[in-house]
C-alpha cells in the first residue's frame, strides 16, 4: 500500500484548513514520501502542496517525480515560482 493512498484523503482536508501544518509534516517526511503523496494528488492540490514548500525542498520533491509530471507541475506553478524551483534543481 502506498503512503499516498493512506494519507492523501486526510491531507487534502488538512491542507484546506491548515496548509502550514501540512508543510510542517512534509518537512518531517522523506522527500520521496512527499513526492509519492504529490503524485497521488489531483493537479490542483499537487500544485498547492508544492507551492507550500520552500524552493529547495520543492526542487528535491520535483526531482523524485516522473519527468512528465515534473513538466506538468512546472507549467501550472507559474513562471516566477517555477524559476526559483528549477534554479534550485540545477544547484
Amino acid at each position: 500500500m502506498r503512503l499516498s493512498n493512506l494519507l492523501l484523503p486526510d491531507l487534502d482536508a488538512s491542507f484546506a484548513r491548515d496548509p502550514q501544518a501540512v508543510r510542517e509534516l512534509f518537512d518531517e517526511l522523506h522527500v520521496e514520501d512527499v513526492a509519492d503523496i504529490i503524485e497521488g494528488a489531483n493537479s490542483e492540490l499537487a500544485v498547492q502542496m508544492l507551492e507550500s514548500l520552500g524552493p529547495e525542498r520543492a526542487a528535491e520533491v520535483l526531482e523524485c517525480l516522473q519527468p512528465e509530471l515534473q513538466v506538468g507541475l512546472i507549467e501550472l506553478l507559474g513562471i516566477e515560482r517555477a524559476v526559483s524551483i528549477v534554479h534550485q534543481m540545477s544547484s
